[in-house]
């Protein structure tokens, strides 16, 4: 007697366990964020408040923000023809790439703020689709030389700015990432050359970021206020299966986050705590590292909630401080082009 009875709790203990790592494996309570026109919503970024900024490509390219469920179209300034990159710093100040009436030729960089305010409008023409944005206001991205080649470049927002792409001694340069207190990271190539060289920046100095292999190739997409950086790099030369995620720390080597399936992943984004997203595969699944740990993002919101998103969340492009995911290239409840945020459960 006493040993069926015992039998019976370790069953009902059994169940109890599955229940347990069922409802832990629900980190996360997710939403879509769909376009009302039916375009694709492409997000660059969240603010700690929850605030989205992106895209939408649709006939035309519209830049919105979205905020407790609601997605809006964001306003242009004077003289602008249209917008074609909007993204938040942590306050919710929106910088925004814009092509003037004047000249539809060249892009221009723009700050709204808070309080529906345009600043710092940037003399210079830049690479319309790469600006970033940090907490303050501070935006990176490239301006464009004499010659038409992108150069990396710090804007002041009172106009001008600090040309980093000078200092590169390569062809080409972008800045993709940047924290509050003013470093910065990017990446550089030399014109017909497919390799790509992530660097750090900080007050005229830049350090180049070592490879996980002998002339493999680096990308970098961001840095947090830890000022660990974060990106990919090939694990065998001029293999891009072999890209691994990956993230630096002062003056360490790359430390190699791992892969899902054998499968190349790549680090978009980097928080405060040091909560990596991302992506993996040629589908672009999410993915995201914590603790060590790589996870596919679908496994880790409720399991009624996966067949909506059918089985699979896109790439992961931000991760706030206090832990919101939002990503792209998704499809909700039969609609493509949706995007999706992600809140950690209660």
């Amino acid at each position: 007697m006493s040993k069926s009875l015992s039998s019976r709790q370790a069953l009902a203990l059994a169940a109890l366990l599955v229940v347990s790592a069922s409802a832990k494996a629900a980190e996360y309570e997710v939403e879509p964020i769909l376009s009302p026109t039916g375009g694709v919503v492409a997000p660059s970024s969240i603010a700690t408040n929850g605030l989205v900024a992106g895209e939408v490509y649709g006939t035309t390219i519209t830049c919105f923000k979205y905020l407790d469920g609601v997605l809006t179209t964001l306003p242009l300034p004077p003289n602008t023809l249209r917008c074609e990159r909007a993204v938040t710093d942590l306050l919710g100040n929106i910088s925004m790439t814009v092509v003037p009436t004047e000249n539809p030729n060249t892009t221009r960089v723009v700050e709204l703020t808070t309080n529906g305010q345009f600043l710092s409008l940037n003399g210079l023409t830049v690479d319309g689709n790469r600006v970033v944005a940090s907490k303050g206001g501070r935006m990176a991205g490239s301006s464009l030389s004499e010659a038409g080649e992108p150069q990396a470049y710090l804007f002041n927002r009172k106009g001008g700015g600090v040309n980093v792409g000078a200092l590169t001694g390569k062809t080409r340069s972008w800045l993709t990432g940047l924290n509050a207190k003013g470093w910065a990271v990017g990446y550089a190539e030399t014109a017909g050359s497919r390799r790509t060289q992530a660097f750090r920046y900080k007050d005229g100095k830049v350090v180049w970021l070592g490879a996980l292999s002998e002339g493999g190739s680096t990308y970098v997409a961001g840095i947090n206020a830890g000022w660990t950086a974060v990106g990919s790099s090939e694990s065998v030369a001029d293999d891009f299966m072999s890209y691994r995620a990956v993230t630096w720390k002062g003056k360490s080597g790359p430390v190699n986050l791992g892969t899902l399936f054998d499968l190349f992943t790549h680090g978009e984004a980097i928080n405060s705590t040091g909560v990596v997203v991302g992506r993996y595969g040629l589908g672009a699944a999410g993915m995201r590292v914590s603790n060590g740990v790589m996870s596919n993002l679908v496994n880790l919101i409720p399991a009624d909630k996966k067949v909506l998103w059918d089985g699979l969340l896109g790439r992961a492009v931000a991760i706030s401080d206090n832990g919101m995911i939002v990503g792209a290239n998704s499809r909700y409840n039969g609609v493509n082009g949706a995007a999706y945020l992600m809140r950690p459960s209660p």
